[in-house]
């Protein structure tokens, strides 16, 4: 079979069952009020809601636990079923034995899931028994008669307001619990299409959206959740109740730091590999030791080290199918821990546990490792960029180091570190040392983009026109730069991954803020072909002459001739309703399919609570004594604790975008 007779395949998985089918029904009070003749049964299968009315034009009732309603189809076909709760109508549907939130009418825009879809899924979710969207929806019995005398428009531009003006009526009814007034959230629309996603993926094994969007290039998205194997999991054993609950503590590893491909059979099966981040990492205030700050972060498991795994693609679905620990060139495994101050690598990144003290009796480790990007060589072995460094690691295919490269400079040596990279790699902003990696598929160059522009000086990256490749000949260890224009509006932009589509040719997935503060997705385009060599050189006019060419403006820059690589957008994923901040990979595997992948880093995060700036650790500072400042009130300390991140963001996705036509070099 071949890949897009496997895309085909694939989306067949998910037509929706036809009308027609179904057992007959006995009358209770959520059986349908009309028992004459012969009934279908019908289910709402993706949010299986409870307690919403159900009617139509010859029985009505209330849905049950797994979303059951009736319906009949006389000869000229199935009845119309809507679906309400009080004065409000969510939607209707043809009847038939399966639906979901997409079938009611409206469901679907230009092939993807249409606004109207979104509402209705905040509607629902916001208003959930129990907040929890993975179990399904529950609706009070009392609700509808506190919406007895409501109207909600979903099609209004004012519905956000509308929904909150819901959401408050029923926080005022006494007659609701007041748990469940007091908890009553509504989900963002990013959220709300994730869920409804996930909902679909975990139903199906696969969600499938069809963009008939003008100028978009694709003809189909597939979703998937990576499920992992027992054995890539890893316990919890820290204090916090939220992450305990989260999978009773088991958590799932942070797969998708890198993805790369790396076969396909005929047989319609594609093989990829993927690398992990250091490990499962949350954020920390930043720690003050009495003399100097420094950000710090807390690993929750010490058996999350960084590992490769396989996956494998088929009509059967997604699988991790192997997983590879990564080993130094001594046999030992890597950790996550942060590199020792003042070395090759170090941020001065502290390593804190739960209690936010420094961890004992080894805080730091020379063979700390933070992957960000894998790909296959041409004899079977991968390379892997990291982070912090940069370095570049070849490791065998049983995951062994053959070598680690890293930059020349002023910082500490590290043990078994060739320092061959060029020396300004060491002015990588922090984590953003790597941002992707590939390989030339002719010359056989691995190429590695810097995660963002780089910051000479400590102060340049913010007015940086640029970010940098870095290519590297395994055979004769040749190094080449080049100079990646950034785009107007590119703002904080940072390079999640690369692939390449020919020697000079290569995709990059970017990240930005725009103007209007949102967050961006792109894939694009870039070629080196005609791109100056930038190895050594600096700039030659301007104020700044003699100095990086990140000093430089374009005019510049220019006049110190040096021509720039200049991107092309060949894609916006927002286009076609990517919404998660845990993209980090991608990977060409053929001219017609790209695939990504999120890093959810185990579904965790952490947040302060008791802070006078909110919640994000990042913005406080922790002394020695474990005081947390600033705090919101002087007599009550402000409090640290990793939790469980948001329902959208506890799973690691998989994205498969075919395009309509292909790229070319």
């Amino acid at each position: 079979m071949s890949f897009r007779a496997l895309i085909v395949s694939l989306l067949m998985i998910t037509v929706l069952s036809g009308c027609g089918g179904g057992s007959s029904g006995s009358s209770s009070n959520n059986q349908p009020t009309s028992n004459v003749g012969s009934l279908n049964t019908g289910f709402w299968q993706d949010l299986h809601p409870e307690n919403l009315t159900y009617t139509t034009n010859s029985v009505s009732g209330v849905t049950d636990s797994n979303g059951k309603f009736n319906y009949k189809c006389p000869i000229q076909g199935c009845e119309g079923v809507t679906f309400s709760l009080g004065g409000i109508i969510i939607g209707s549907s043809i009847g038939q034995s399966g639906l979901n939130l997409a079938s009611l009418n409206g469901g679907m825009s230009n092939g993807l899931l249409s606004p109207t879809t979104i509402s209705r899924a905040q509607f629902l979710y916001a208003f959930d028994s129990d907040a929890n969207p993975t179990n399904g929806i529950t609706l009070p019995i009392r609700l509808a008669d506190t919406l007895k005398y409501s109207g909600l428009d979903f099609t209004s531009n004012n519905f956000a307001a509308a929904l909150q003006h819901l959401i408050t009526q029923a926080q005022q009814d006494s007659a609701l619990d007041l748990n469940y007034r007091n908890n009553l959230i509504i989900p963002s629309v990013a959220d709300a299409r994730a869920l409804v996603e996930q909902a679909n993926i975990a139903l199906n094994g696969v969600f499938v959206e069809s963009p008939t969007l003008p100028g978009v290039n694709v003809s189909t998205v597939h979703q998937y959740i990576v499920n992992f194997p027992s054995n890539f999991t890893v316990n919890y054993s820290g204090s916090s109740n939220s992450v305990t609950q989260l999978a009773n503590g088991v958590l799932h590893p942070s797969l998708g730091a890198g993805l790369t491909f790396v076969s396909g059979s005929t047989q319609g099966t594609v093989t990829l590999q993927a690398v992990t981040s250091r490990g499962i990492a949350v954020n920390a205030p930043n720690y003050y030791d009495g003399s100097s700050i420094a950000p710090a972060t807390v690993l929750l498991s010490s058996a999350a080290a960084p590992a490769m795994a396989t996956l494998s693609l088929s009509t059967s679905g997604l699988a991790v199918t192997g997983v590879t620990p990564l080993l130094t060139q001594q046999g030992s495994a890597y950790s996550g821990l942060p590199l020792p101050p003042g070395s090759s690598g170090s941020f001065g990144e502290r390593n804190l546990n739960e209690a936010l003290s420094p961890v004992t009796p080894q805080e730091f480790d020379v063979d700390g490792l933070d992957p960000a990007g894998i790909t296959s060589a041409n004899d079977g072995s991968f390379w892997i960029c990291d982070r912090r460094g940069p370095f570049l690691i070849q490791v065998d295919a049983a995951g062994h180091t053959r070598l680690r490269l890293g930059p020349q400079g002023s910082l500490g040596n590290l043990p078994y570190v060739t320092r061959l990279l060029p020396t300004i790699l060491e002015s990588r902003q922090r984590d953003l040392g790597c941002g992707g990696i590939t390989r030339r598929p002719a010359s056989n160059d691995i190429i590695m983009a810097v995660g963002a522009a780089l910051n000479p000086g400590g102060n340049s990256a913010l007015n940086a026109i640029f970010t940098r490749l870095v290519s590297y000949n395994p055979t004769n260890q040749a190094i080449h730069q080049y100079a990646v224009a950034l785009q107007a509006g590119d703002h904080n932009l940072q390079v999640l991954d690369m692939a390449a589509l020919g020697d000079s040719s290569f995709l990059l997935l970017v990240h930005y803020i725009d103007a209007q503060n949102a967050d961006q997705w792109e894939i694009r385009k870039i070629s080196i072909a005609n791109a100056t060599d930038v190895q050594n050189l600096l700039l030659t006019n301007g104020p700044n002459a003699n100095r990086d060419l990140e000093y430089g403006t374009l005019a510049e820059i220019t006049a110190s001739n040096v021509t720039l690589v200049v991107p092309t957008t060949v894609l916006s994923l927002n286009a076609i309703g990517w919404t998660r901040s845990s993209l980090q990979s991608m990977a060409l595997i053929d001219n017609y399919t790209i695939a990504l992948m999120t890093n959810s880093d185990g579904g965790v995060t952490s947040a302060v609570t008791g802070g006078s700036n909110g919640s994000d650790p990042t913005q406080y500072q922790v002394d020695s004594h474990g005081v947390i400042s600033p705090r919101a009130n002087l007599s009550t300390p402000a409090q640290w604790s990793p939790v469980a991140n948001k329902f959208p963001d506890r799973q690691t996705l998989f994205w498969l975008i075919s395009l309509t036509n292909p790229l070319t070099p």
